[in-house]
């Protein structure tokens, strides 16, 4: 299991995880947006599960059409938190 690509990440030491998502190749926001990289798969649409300690990835979570670009990940503020937010830039949607 791979990730695709690379944007963000943040960790959470009390979780042991680290968690990065996948805003798109170099080749197609490089050059500017152009829809049909959309449809060409050069933009992400999944967020990433590693293990802080292993240094390995457990899951890939697929935001699906709604999610595509998934950029800045933040966990809540409070360290017991298991859960944060992603800004997903396509459709300006946040998930939590």
């Amino acid at each position: 299991m791979d990730s695709e690509f690379g944007y963000d990440y943040w960790y959470q030491p009390t979780h042991n995880v680290l968690i990065s998502s996948e805003w798109g190749c170099p080749t197609a926001f490089g050059k500017g947006f152009d829809p049909k990289d959309i449809t060409a798969g050069k933009y992400g649409t999944h967020i990433n599960v590693y293990s802080w300690s292993e240094r390995r990835l457990l899951q890939r979570i697929n935001l699906g059409l709604e999610g595509i670009m998934p950029l800045e990940i933040r966990f809540l503020h409070d360290p017991l938190a298991t859960e944060g937010f992603v800004g997903c830039a396509l459709y300006a949607n946040i998930f939590r």
